[in-house]
């Protein structure tokens, strides 16, 4: 906050250069708001502080707030106090990098400051820090990779009826919570590729029409053989 001030400072004195050479006396910035006998001196009180989330970029997101100033001016006549005022609202106008805020202070803050209420305007300015980038722990040991084994499995789906034993055709067959799902052909058969050979033992659903048959086969056995129980069994 201390460089944002330092700026405020800087940029309220520039902006007053040509009121000083009329005066023929330095105006003072002051970022506290007792008064003194030093006059005239311009007020920058921080107010609040808000938020403000930058926009994302490519690279590492700042860290980002916005910081609500509060100008006014003490002066030894209204007119001269009124004449800096309005040369420094003008100025934040036009100036891109800050945000003019014109709104009345209540007289309960003035109170609080132990100041006669007066003309005065809030400025908004973004403050960023960069955020801290995490370090990634050095490497000392060698990339390790573990294949886990795996196994072909595949099989057939048969219906036996009274009268023979047919394949099952456009019956589902999934394997366990793998979402593997496959869909048996013209002579019954499935085909589940290559499925991780531990544990053996794999539970199968095959679903067909409106029902469902879930199995415990083997991959000792592949190609294994479903026979699926229809109402006609």
């Amino acid at each position: 906050m201390e460089i944002i001030e330092q700026q405020l400072t800087q940029w309220i004195s520039a902006t007053l250069s040509g009121i000083e050479s009329d005066i023929g006396k330095k105006i003072r910035v002051s970022c506290e708001p007792i008064e003194n006998d030093n006059l005239p001196c311009v007020h920058c009180l921080l107010k609040n502080i808000l938020p403000a989330p930058p926009s994302h970029h490519v690279h590492a997101v700042p860290l980002q707030i916005a910081l609500r100033y509060l100008i006014y001016v003490s002066a030894e006549g209204q007119s001269l106090g009124n004449k800096i005022i309005e040369e420094l609202v003008f100025a934040a106008m036009e100036d891109e990098s800050l945000e003019l805020e014109l709104q009345p202070v209540l007289d309960g803050f003035w109170q609080a400051l132990k100041v006669s209420p007066r003309p005065s305007f809030m400025i908004l300015a973004k403050h960023q820090r960069a955020a801290k980038k995490s370090v990634a722990g050095v490497v000392t040991k060698p990339l390790v990779m573990h294949v886990s084994p795996t196994a072909y499995f595949r099989g057939r789906v048969i219906a036996k009826l009274k009268s023979a034993t047919i394949p099952l055709v456009g019956a589902s067959v999934s394997l366990g919570r793998s979402g593997i799902v496959v869909i048996t052909d013209k002579d019954g058969n499935f085909n589940l590729g290559a499925v991780p050979a531990s544990p053996k033992q794999k539970t199968l659903t095959v679903h067909y029409k409106n029902s469902s048959q879930r199995v415990v086969v083997s991959l000792s056995n592949s190609p294994v053989e479903i026979v699926f129980q229809t109402e006609e069994s």
